[in-house]
């Protein structure tokens, strides 16, 4: 729980952390060092790699907390994530992760998909965009990866796989 008044409790659900890149809810964020340590093959899993995501900037789910905590609405349910804006499948992250680094990665692609996973996840943000008329995802993919790059480029430099 983040916050509670008299009549607005805020909570958010952290996604399954998992140390494979099956987990589709933490995929990117991990993507770039992944791919960077990766001695074996990064393995893509099902739907020919086209399965796709949305992701969000910290930045901009923090700025969408804040314009709850500022207005809160009671009884309200919100669904956020990149939506439209930012979102990217497989086969785009890895290409950007390649572009960003400017290194080839190594990948393997599997038949298989994971049980119960689905093609395609895009967040419906329009709901919270009505009640939050301040608030958009000013970070699209292209952006969180470079970031994530710049951020850690230093660290991960004497490690790098080529």
């Amino acid at each position: 729980m983040l916050f509670r008044d008299e009549d607005c409790v805020l909570s958010w659900r952290l996604p399954h952390r998992s140390k494979s890149l099956r987990s589709p809810t933490t995929w990117l964020s991990g993507l770039p060092d992944e791919m960077r340590r990766h001695r074996n093959a990064l393995q893509v899993f099902g739907y020919k790699g086209k399965q796709a995501r949305d992701n969000i900037h910290s930045a901009d789910l923090i700025r969408a907390f804040h314009e709850l905590f500022k207005k809160p609405r009671s009884g309200q349910v919100y669904n956020i994530d990149g939506g439209r804006r930012s979102n990217c499948s497989m086969l785009e992250a890895i290409a950007q992760c390649e572009r960003v680094t400017c290194n080839h990665f190594r990948w393997e692609y599997f038949d298989e998909n994971r049980r119960g996973d689905h093609i395609w996840w895009i967040s419906d943000l329009s709901k919270f965009q009505e009640h939050f008329l301040e608030w958009k995802i000013t970070y699209a993919v292209p952006e969180i990866l470079e970031e994530i790059y710049e951020l850690n480029v230093e660290r991960w430099r004497d490690t790098c796989l080529v």
